[in-house]
C-alpha cells in the first residue's frame, strides 16, 4: 500500500499491459493523459519508457490522484528521493 507522502516531485511509473481503458487517468489530469484513439488506452504525456513500461515527473503536493484510484492499478507514483 502506498504511503500519503506529500510534496515535492513523484515518479509516475505506468504499465500499459495493466490498463483497462477506463479512461480516469484522463479525466483527472488531461495535463498528464490522453487516451489512444486505436487502442483505447491511456498514454502518459512526456515519458519515457520501452516496452510496456513508462516513466514521467510531476510536482505535486501528495502522490498523484490517478496513481491512487487507478482501479487497474496501472499507475503507480512514488516521491523522488532528493
Amino acid at each position: 500500500m502506498q504511503s500519503l507522502e506529500t510534496g515535492g516531485l513523484f515518479y509516475i511509473e505506468y504499465n500499459r499491459k495493466r490498463c483497462i481503458g477506463c479512461g480516469l487517468c484522463a479525466s483527472i489530469a488531461p495535463e498528464r493523459w490522453i487516451m489512444n484513439e486505436k487502442d483505447g488506452k491511456a498514454i502518459l504525456l512526456q515519458a519515457r519508457g520501452k516496452g510496456h513500461m513508462f516513466r514521467s515527473q510531476a510536482p505535486e503536493l501528495q502522490i498523484p490522484r490517478e496513481a491512487r484510484e487507478c482501479p487497474a492499478s496501472a499507475i503507480t507514483a512514488r516521491r523522488q528521493s532528493r
